[in-house]
């Protein structure tokens, strides 16, 4: 086994009995036996995809959290509503300057 690791992101699906998988690599860079107990964070694929195309990791939203006192979801919702904000804000612009012209 290699070296234990604190924390490790990965992709796995719910099976029909509602059990996940986890990837034995994962298993193995975790050390993980059986009995190991764990705390687990589930976010939903596409979320998670949305947060790291902006470049925001886990441990972003954490620090974020815990320096604006506020809970992580609060932090998404924010984060995520950034970018639609950023978006409209391009719209407008673009929009005021076809006016201009």
């Amino acid at each position: 086994m290699g070296e234990k690791q604190e924390s490790i992101e990965f992709d796995t699906s719910v099976e029909k009995d509602g059990h996940l998988q986890l990837p034995d690599d994962v298993r193995a860079r975790m050390a993980l036996v059986p009995g190991t107990k764990l705390h687990v964070r589930l976010t939903t694929r596409a979320l998670a995809e949305r947060l790291r195309k902006s470049g925001v990791t886990d441990d972003e939203v954490d620090r974020i959290a815990a320096v604006q006192l506020t809970s992580r979801e609060e932090v998404i919702r924010f984060l995520l509503c950034e970018g639609v904000l950023q978006t409209q804000k391009r719209g407008r612009s673009s929009r005021r300057s076809k006016r201009a012209s």
